[in-house]
């Protein structure tokens, strides 16, 4: 039995999108890459990670609201620091070395991404980012559940 609103493109969709996933999992998982800098990294703090060094400085609130969670647990990847401008609040950055970490995978996720996009070539290539586009301006349009105005990109 099939659900009602499936369809040919959503069904391509789907398997394209799962097999995108399992290569980022078996390929880009971050887990692998932060095991050189003697950590161990769950994709989950990878993710905010990401976040916050593209949002920036920011509260636990809003690091909350931008990863759509309720709480987050943060580690040695955290500096906590009061705000200049309210020292009750405390902002949440990278630290250093966290930063550095995040750059340098976030180097080889572009580089194998890009390898794929010349294996497929610019006709595809360009389709794909411009249902990627379609899809963020989709996102950004239709919040699911928390704010999307901090929603890394």
């Amino acid at each position: 039995m099939t659900a009602k609103h499936d369809s040919p493109t959503a069904g391509t969709i789907y398997r394209n999108l799962l097999r995108v996933m399992a290569f980022l999992h078996r390929d880009l998982d971050p887990a692998k890459a932060w095991k050189d800098l003697g950590h161990d990294v769950s994709f989950p703090q990878f993710r905010t990670m990401m976040v916050l060094r593209q949002i920036g400085p920011c509260s636990l609130k809003e690091l909350a609201d931008a990863l759509e969670i309720t709480a987050a647990s943060t580690s040695e990847m955290v500096e906590r620091r009061s705000d200049r401008n309210d020292r009750r609040r405390i902002q949440l950055s990278l630290t250093p070395r966290a930063a550095k970490g995040v750059q340098r995978h976030e180097g080889l996720i572009l580089k194998r991404i890009d390898a794929l996009c010349e294996r497929l070539g610019p006709g595809p290539a360009n389709h794909w980012r411009r249902a990627c586009a379609a899809l963020d301006d989709l996102f950004d349009q239709q919040p699911s559940g928390g704010s999307t105005a901090a929603r890394p990109r």
